[in-house]
C-alpha cells in the first residue's frame, strides 16, 4: 500500500453538490500542511470564484499563496497510473480532472489520490461529491481502470 504521509484530517463533502470541486482538492492539500482556507478563497481571481473556475496552469499559485510548492503536468491516459505511482512514491498527492464519476453527464470533475492499494488496484481517493470521512486516507476509492476511462 502507498500513502502520502502529510494528509488532512477530514475529506469534506462540499456543500454544492456541483461547485467548488477543485477549490475543496485545494482545501485538502492546504488542510494536509496544517492551515485553512475556505473554498471560496481558494480560487486565481474573484471572476474565477464567481465562474467556478479552476485551472490546472493557475493551482500552483494558489497553493503558493499558503506556503506549498506544487506543479502542474499534462499526462496522457496511458501513462497515467505510472505518474500517480511515482507522485505517491514520492509522498505528494494529486490533484486531476476526471469525468464526473458519482455523476455521470455531470461534466469535468477534480479529484485526488493520497495512496493506492495493490490488492484491490485501487486508488484512495478524495472525491468533494462524496460522504466526509475523518483520519482516513480519502473519503472513497476507485479503481484505476475506472480513472484512466473516465
Amino acid at each position: 500500500m502507498i500513502m502520502v504521509s502529510r494528509r488532512p484530517t477530514i475529506f469534506r463533502t462540499a456543500a454544492n453538490f456541483h461547485h467548488e470541486c477543485g477549490a475543496y482538492q485545494l482545501r485538502a492539500v492546504v488542510n494536509a500542511f496544517g492551515r485553512d482556507a475556505l473554498p471560496h478563497e481558494l480560487y486565481w481571481s474573484d471572476w474565477m470564484r464567481r465562474h467556478d473556475w479552476s485551472l490546472p496552469w493557475l493551482m500552483p499559485a494558489v497553493l503558493r499563496r499558503y506556503g506549498i510548492h506544487a506543479h502542474w503536468h499534462f499526462w496522457s491516459a496511458n501513462s497515467f497510473k505510472k505518474r500517480v505511482f511515482r507522485a505517491l512514491g514520492g509522498d505528494q498527492p494529486v490533484l486531476f480532472v476526471i469525468r464526473s464519476i458519482i455523476n455521470p453527464g455531470g461534466g469535468l470533475h477534480w479529484i485526488s489520490a493520497w495512496g493506492y492499494d495493490e490488492a484491490t488496484d485501487e486508488f484512495l481517493c478524495y472525491d468533494s461529491k462524496a460522504p466526509e470521512a475523518a483520519d482516513t486516507i480519502g473519503n472513497t476509492r476507485y479503481h484505476a481502470d475506472l480513472l484512466t476511462s473516465a
